[in-house]
């Protein structure tokens, strides 16, 4: 089982941080492909470990995008892959 589910926790107005395998926070405005990120085997494991830590902030699972060896991958990359197989399965005869 692929390892896609993190802790983030609320922070300021609605931006949120991730779990680093530090113990260190990463504001979702500075996440970047193959972050760090301390990676879960499922939602439940994510919120279980979230439920040790200090509950003020909402600590929570979150899923993330990941590549072929299980490293995170941003939003804004999985779409250019997404783009990129998309235009080059154009104009292929079925």
């Amino acid at each position: 089982m692929a390892k896609d589910w993190g802790v983030a926790r609320f922070r300021g107005m609605g931006s949120m941080e991730y779990l680093l395998d530090t113990g260190a926070w990463l504001r979702d405005s500075d996440l970047f492909d193959g972050a760090a990120v301390r990676l879960f085997e499922s939602m439940a494991a994510a919120d279980e470990f979230a439920a040790q830590l200090n509950q003020e902030e909402e600590p929570h699972g979150v899923q993330f995008l990941i590549d072929a060896k299980g490293a995170v991958v941003t939003w804004k990359t999985a779409r250019k892959t997404a783009t990129k197989r998309a235009r080059r399965g154009r104009g292929k005869s079925g």
